[in-house]
């Protein structure tokens, strides 16, 4: 079932058009992301956001481009970028913010992806912005929040968390990514 989105709009067939096909692209871009493939995940979360944008969904659309800043960021930091990374960070994090405003002021149903971004947006800011990781000293790879996670919080088992609605869609499948 196409539900429409937080912009008013109802999803078609492109890449994450509806809510099933959103959290598609999420599972496997967060596969990538969380196993260290910060480039390959790019790709996944940038295919979805330029559907976003051709699909005028725009509160969706900045929330997958926050993300394809975010792996842009890990990936400058393992090459030993920090300055990059971090300007990288602080781009995803302005980009959430927008997404989140666009929603808080649209009427209608809570997009599928509100909940997450809220999250997501948190998590990324306090571990690659406030400075410090778990353990008070700089933040590494191994305090980098993980999509993953976020994914079982929101989507569990087979539940839009959003809607309360049942999914048709195997969360756990790995075809999401976007060639």
């Amino acid at each position: 079932m196409v539900k429409a989105n937080q912009d008013g709009h109802q999803g078609g067939s492109a890449l994450g058009a509806s809510v099933d096909d959103g959290w598609r692209v999420l599972r496997g871009g967060a596969d990538l992301f969380d196993a260290g493939q910060h480039h390959a995940s790019h790709e996944s979360f940038e295919a979805a956001w330029l559907a976003a944008r051709r699909g005028e969904r725009e509160g969706e659309a900045l929330w997958w481009q926050g993300l394809v800043l975010c792996a842009g960021a890990l990936h400058h930091r393992g090459k030993g970028n920090q300055t990059g990374a971090r300007a990288l960070s602080q781009r995803a994090l302005d980009r959430f913010g927008s997404a989140l405003r666009l929603a808080e002021n649209a009427a209608g149903e809570r997009a599928w992806w509100v909940a997450p971004c809220e999250e997501w947006r948190e998590g990324w800011y306090r571990v690659n912005l406030g400075g410090v990781g778990k353990d008070g000293a700089p933040s590494a790879a191994a305090d980098d929040p993980r999509l993953g996670g976020l994914l079982e919080r929101y989507r569990g088992a087979g539940t839009d968390s959003d809607s309360g609605t049942d999914s048709d869609t195997d969360t756990d499948s790995d075809s999401g990514a976007a060639d």
